[in-house]
């Protein structure tokens, strides 16, 4: 049992490892945009799905990040469930 104790606090330690990783919940995301590309000067519905996020579907303000210090401004905003 001397030499035996390091192997049972290796499992204990790799249960919690990976009961502690599964029972965690992700951080909230996008996963998609499309369309990816699009032209300046032309009107665009963008479509953005995320994971594990609440959107708000009375918030009025969405920004595209164009550079470091530009961002352009939506026109509208529409949540969808």
């Amino acid at each position: 049992m001397k030499s035996l104790w390091w192997k049972i606090v290796t499992i204990v330690i790799l249960l919690y490892a990976l009961f502690a990783g599964m029972l965690v919940p992700l951080k909230p995301g996008i996963t998609s945009v499309s369309p990816f590309l699009v032209s300046s000067g032309e009107k665009v519905e963008i479509i953005v799905d995320t994971y594990n996020a609440q959107l708000k579907s009375n918030e009025s303000n969405a920004y595209l990040k164009k550079s470091n210090n530009e961002y352009i401004a939506a026109t509208s905003l529409r949540t969808m469930e």
